[in-house]
């Protein structure tokens, strides 16, 4: 088990996790640690000091030397507003992160013993968290796709699918990839690669008056002044 893990998707089992945050209180402790490295800062006014002025049944709460207002280690996270135990949170985190195909609120309800309703707002608030960042791309982008999963030949006879060879999306999810030359990288799954799905996508990350070069990409086009040169 990794007890200094920064994330819990790291501990090795829903056990380990478990038997480490044992209370609530070391639920705390390792929120705490994770926010601000045991050094509270204020999130209201970003003062860096503060001090522990009770310990309640949800936990510590601080008050910052400066603007004098009390907060808890919740404040300014996905747990503010919530009476759901940290614990609860975790195990919630562990089991959305560790289920690749994904978990509905039903289920998630049953896990951790909260009501359905519960469930669905932890999995719409840590579904947000996980959101990527937008970003943008300039200059000198590459932009190519290619297609994600296994090969047929290497499946039981029963199972093969025919017609899934080249570019076929029968067993294959066809992913996007630009990179910006000496920088950022984005890759992001799509229905298929043609152009009216290419380009939307082109147009939201990609800023006007870059140089896109792509590799034999059929729908090279020219649009809001953005040069597509086929590499």
């Amino acid at each position: 088990m990794k007890t200094n893990s920064n994330q819990l998707r790291d501990f090795d089992s829903l056990y380990d996790l478990l038997d480490f945050f044992s209370s609530e209180e070391k639920c705390i402790d390792y929120l705490a640690q994770l926010r601000w490295n045991d050094e509270p800062v204020c999130p209201y006014c970003g003062h860096e000091k503060s001090y522990v002025i009770n310990t309640t049944e949800r936990g510590k709460r601080w008050k910052c030397a400066d603007c004098k207002k009390q907060y808890s280690v919740r404040i300014g996270t996905i747990f503010e507003e919530s009476r759901l135990p940290l614990k609860k949170w975790f195990v919630a985190i562990y089991l959305i992160t560790a289920h690749r195909k994904g978990i509905s609120s039903h289920q998630l309800a049953r896990d951790i013993k909260v009501t359905q309703k519960t469930a669905w707002f932890v999995l719409q608030r840590v579904r947000e968290t996980f959101k990527p960042e937008p970003c943008t791309f300039s200059s000198e982008v590459e932009i190519d796709e290619t297609y994600i999963g296994g090969k047929e030949k290497n499946k039981h006879q029963s199972k093969r699918i025919g017609g899934t060879q080249g570019r076929s999306t029968k067993t294959k999810t066809p992913v996007l990839g630009i990179i910006e030359r000496k920088g950022k990288v984005y890759a992001i799954p799509v229905k298929d690669t043609r152009s009216g799905t290419i380009l939307p996508i082109m147009r939201e990350v990609i800023e006007e008056g870059s140089n896109v070069y792509t590799d034999e990409w059929t729908s090279s086009v020219h649009y809001q002044n953005i040069i597509l040169t086929v590499s």
